[in-house]
């Protein structure tokens, strides 16, 4: 049976409808893995799920509430879902708890972050000078990095639609790659159950393509 994993989502703009773009769950199923679309849910509920499912991707979208980690809302922070704030958080330490692997994009890395006591720089452009929305810009990480086990040179090119970043680190994580500015683009716990990643992998991870190789990876983690 092909490992099952949870996908957040996101709420549309009329919040009608529940909405994730569709080559997350195309790269997940060309990965050998079952995706399972997750919506709202209360604490209790996340904790079922980590009992059921293999593994948790947090899937991109609007910014967190600068309030879940001691921060006042800066000017440019966006499209804020309480909602979704909790749920991706109790989701987040329910997986953590059963020792299910959780992969964490774009957004999902920073709720990862916040998850475990980090916090987010709520806007690059004003508070770093840095621009990282519609661009794309190369990546490095020490040897160490879960990345040297998926891709063998050393750094990439990355596609990057974000205007926010990991600030510092929650309790457990390591950095593991970073822009040329010195931004986080990846981090792991140093084993094999929480990996993040600021760029968007799905746009380019369906079978054959330049990202395939990382959703293989973390199926291949919630297999173990």
């Amino acid at each position: 049976m092909r490992p099952l994993i949870g996908i957040t989502t996101s709420d549309s703009d009329s919040g009608t409808h529940i909405q994730l773009r569709m080559d997350y769950h195309q790269s997940v199923e060309d990965a050998g893995a079952q995706p399972v679309l997750l919506w709202r849910c209360g604490e209790a509920a996340a904790e079922g799920l980590a009992q059921r499912l293999d593994g948790l991707i947090l899937a991109g979208g609007g910014d967190m509430d600068p309030a879940r980690y001691g921060q006042t809302r800066h000017e440019k922070t966006e499209l804020v879902s309480s909602g979704r704030d909790d749920t991706e958080l109790w989701l987040t330490r329910a997986f953590l708890e059963a020792g299910k692997p959780v992969l964490g994009i774009c957004r999902g890395i920073q709720t990862l972050n916040v998850a475990l006591g980090g916090d987010l720089i709520q806007d690059l452009p004003q508070m770093r000078g840095v621009k990282h929305a519609n661009v794309r810009h190369e990546i490095t990480w020490p040897e160490e990095s879960f990345l040297s086990a998926i891709f063998p040179y050393g750094k990439i090119e990355v596609n990057s639609f974000h205007h926010q970043a990991v600030g510092r680190l929650g309790a457990g994580l390591q950095c593991a790659a970073r822009a040329a500015d010195g931004t986080i683009e990846a981090v792991s716990d140093g084993g094999r159950n929480l990996f993040g990643v600021q760029w968007h992998p799905e746009k380019e991870g369906g079978a054959g393509q330049p990202m395939a190789p990382l959703f293989r990876y973390f199926v291949a983690q919630c297999i173990r």
